[in-house]
């Protein structure tokens, strides 16, 4: 994905940005297509209407128009919903996408009801030219259904090559390391056991590294995922559900700290503080639904992460969780252990970094410590 910004004007009128799109299905158009010739077109049409203005750009480079589920795309509609643009430039309608559905539902749906302005220049489309709307309603998406069969028709091929390399037993998706005859029709045995044993070698570094990966987004204490594990679920699971363009989704999250735990450290032990996080974890994890995500922030502090819910739900959740672990005991070595937790509880703002909506969760807790602990702030 390529996405940054022009020399921002300042005006109140058309904020235009310019959607590049190639991927491999385009075959031997890539050259036409490239994504040079595309930008060089667009700026073109701009600079002859003076009452465009060209703020953005956004790049898939490589990604297919089955689909939308690309960065490029995924970004400028976020900055749509933003304000940053509303106006969208391309160079014909199958560089937005090749699915007809789903592009119907962009130029029929969303687009008209987010104000956005739609250009395919190739295809002679603006859906701000009321006098081709007529004709528009007919060819449209006609032209929509052809970039739909084009891109069928592509994958059919390709499936059809594969098959007939299969029927001659020739290598289809891999590169033949082993078992290859030299010049002289001969096979080697030490070259293979060479690239054998490489191989072997690269798997097992490559296992190692996800192992580590893996051991690095855990924490190793309480058994839940840790800060930098939080960072890759948000990342893989959580800014989708935010950003959906087709969907009014919410997600929220609540983070929480154990009251007084430097005095249960300085009191029974760091042993003892040690199972009271794992006893805390533990009820965390039983008090809230599976497909909450509970991590360990660092020290004592924790975080719940909850899609589909509002903030009221999640503060209702952060409650329950509260009186759990207030009516718990945590039993070590014959003592008897009870602990409090303040909670700071806010809905994710799709409009803010995920720093920015964990500060404003802090700050809740914050306000809830100073309010007298064991509460929850909404």
């Amino acid at each position: 994905m390529a996405l940054f910004y022009y020399k921002e004007k300042k005006n109140k009128g058309i904020r235009a940005a310019a959607y590049l799109r190639l991927s491999i299905e385009d075959g031997d158009k890539a050259e036409s297509n490239s994504i040079g010739n595309q930008r060089e077109l667009i700026q073109n049409f701009v600079a002859e209407r003076p009452e465009l203005h060209l703020v953005g750009e956004y790049a898939d480079d490589g990604y297919t128009g089955t689909n939308f589920e690309r960065p490029g795309f995924t970004q400028m509609m976020e900055d749509i919903k933003s304000g940053k643009i509303n106006c969208i430039i391309v160079k014909d309608l199958s560089r937005l996408g090749r699915n007809y559905i789903e592009m119907g539902k962009y130029l029929e749906q969303i687009f008209p009801m987010m104000g956005i302005r739609f250009i395919a220049i190739n295809d002679n489309y603006d859906n701000a030219n009321t006098e081709s709307s007529d004709s528009d309603s007919i060819v449209v998406p006609f032209k929509n259904l052809l970039n739909d069969s084009y891109c069928r028709d592509i994958s059919i091929k390709v499936r059809s090559q594969l098959d007939i390399k299969r029927r001659k037993g020739e290598f289809i998706g891999a590169y033949q390391a082993i078992n290859k005859l030299d010049n002289d029709g001969k096979f080697d045995v030490q070259a293979d056991t060479k690239r054998l044993s490489l191989a072997a070698f690269i798997c097992g570094i490559t296992l190692e590294s996800e192992t580590f990966l893996d051991d690095s987004q855990h924490d190793k204490l309480t058994e839940l995922k840790n800060r930098m594990g939080f960072y890759n679920d948000y990342n893989k699971n959580y800014v989708k559900i935010l950003t959906d363009p087709e969907a009014v989704r919410c997600v929220s999250l609540f983070i929480c700290d154990i009251d007084f735990f430097k005095k249960v450290n300085d009191t029974y032990g760091h042993n003892a503080g040690d199972e009271v996080l794992r006893h805390v974890a533990g009820y965390l994890r039983r008090n809230v639904r599976i497909c909450d995500g509970v991590y360990r922030w660092g020290g004592e502090e924790f975080i719940v992460i909850l899609p589909d819910t509002g903030d009221e739900e999640a503060a209702e959740a952060a409650e329950r969780v509260r009186q759990a672990i207030m009516g718990s005991v945590c039993h070590f070595e014959g003592m008897d252990i009870k602990v409090t937790m303040s909670f700071g509880v806010t809905q994710l703002d799709p409009m803010k970094s995920i720093e920015d909506n964990i500060k404003t969760a802090d700050e809740k807790l914050y306000k809830a410590k100073e309010s007298g602990r064991n509460t929850v702030i909404l």
